[in-house]
């Protein structure tokens, strides 16, 4: 039996990894993936890969390496993989300190 090839996350990708997911965690960490081998998504069966990533709950320090469980970098999103923020488009209309139209008279 074959397993699936599947696609990693990248540089630049921000990704939640739980404790048990990367070698000596004992808690769960949100990083900014800042490198990793290439192609490794091409590697069948791949079940740890080393990544170098910055921690987002620790701003200024510099990027640290990290043994990963594959499967947590899986995409399409394993459940630790956070989505992408949105930024809301800003309110219109008279909520927006616009006037409101003026209304026509009856008849």
């Amino acid at each position: 039996m074959t397993t699936p090839l599947t696609t990693l996350a990248r540089p630049n990708d921000i990704v939640r990894i739980a404790a048990q997911d990367y070698l000596d965690g004992n808690a769960a960490v949100t990083v900014r993936i800042t490198s990793l081998d290439a192609d490794l998504d091409r590697v069948r069966g791949l079940e740890w890969i080393r990544i170098l990533a910055a921690d987002l709950g620790k701003p200024g320090e510099q990027p640290r390496a990290l043994l990963v469980r594959a499967t947590a970098l899986q995409h399409p999103p394993a459940t630790s993989r956070i989505p992408a923020q949105r930024t809301p488009a800003p309110p219109r209309g008279h909520a927006a300190g616009h006037a409101r139209p003026p209304t026509l008279p009856p008849g």
